[in-house]
This record gives C-alpha cells, sequence and structure tokens, in this order.
C-alpha cells in the first residue's frame, strides 16, 4: 500500500482510498478514518448531559427498551439504539448479542461455558456482560485483528 500527503490551500481535509475492489482492508481503514470524527458522544443521567468519550465506554445494552452506556464507573442513558452505535462507533466496538455493543479494546478476559456463549470482563472494572455462541468467532477473529494484527 502507498501512501500520499499533498498539501492543499483549500481549507478542508480529504482523504480518498483508491483501490482495485472494496476488501476488509479497505473497509478497515475507511472504518478507522471515519470513526475519529468525534471523540466523544453525549450520554445521560437523568436530565444532566455528559459528554463522554467513546474509548471510555466499555459496553452498551439494552434494557426494557433502553440503551445504556456503561463505563468504568457509571451508567449512562444513550439516545441512540444499537444499530446507530454500530455504524458509528466504529470497529473497535462490535455486537456481541441481540442487545449488547462492547468495546474489543477493552475486554481483560473472556469466559465460554459449555454451549458456547461467556462472560467478557473489563480492565480497571467489575463489571461483566455475556456473548451469545453465535457471536463468538465473531468476537474472537475481530480481537485477533485489533490486538495482534492477525
Amino acid at each position: 500500500m502507498k501512501v500520499k500527503i499533498e498539501i492543499s490551500q483549500d481549507a478542508s481535509c480529504e482523504v480518498i482510498i483508491k483501490c482495485r475492489e472494496i476488501n476488509d482492508e479497505v473497509l478497515h481503514i475507511e472504518s478507522l478514518l471515519t470513526q475519529r470524527g468525534s471523540a466523544e458522544m453525549p450520554l445521560y443521567i437523568g436530565d444532566d448531559e455528559y459528554f463522554v468519550p467513546k474509548k471510555d465506554v466499555l459496553f452498551f445494552e439494552t434494557t426494557l427498551g433502553k440503551v445504556y452506556a456503561h463505563t468504568r464507573d457509571r451508567m449512562y442513558l444513550c439516545q441512540y439504539k444499537l444499530f446507530e452505535l454500530e455504524q458509528m462507533l466504529g470497529v473497535s466496538f462490535l455486537r456481541i448479542s441481540k442487545s449488547t455493543v462492547v468495546n474489543i479494546m477493552e475486554i481483560s478476559s473472556l469466559h465460554k461455558d459449555i454451549t458456547g456463549s461467556g462472560e467478557i470482563r473489563f480492565r480497571r472494572s467489575d463489571k461483566t456482560t455475556y456473548f451469545s455462541r453465535g457471536y463468538a468467532k465473531i468476537l474472537k477473529d475481530r480481537i485477533e485483528e485489533m490486538r495482534f494484527g492477525k
């Protein structure tokens, strides 16, 4: 892959990806570039609005029709639906069950049970969440890709 940077008098910054075909590598690069747009997101506790860095969110979960964002020490209400979060958060977040999207970079361990589903534990937190067996392989592959470059 060749990377070229040109200085332009134009005020806007533009990134163009030229490729023969759209493959996983191209999609990964696009995702990395687009997720840089906003490093924070608005989250709520009661009437208070907080601007929380996306990287600080451990996971998002749906409970009783509402989406909650979990950080190490708090739980916030989120105005987005899970499918919207999947689209806007980029490759470091992944859906791991019907009701949960997780931050891959904050996972400290996985514990699989005999059925193939399991529990996720996070760095520097006592919070846990669960992944469905249908998502187990995707989860393992994404962790290897994001952390080990495989």
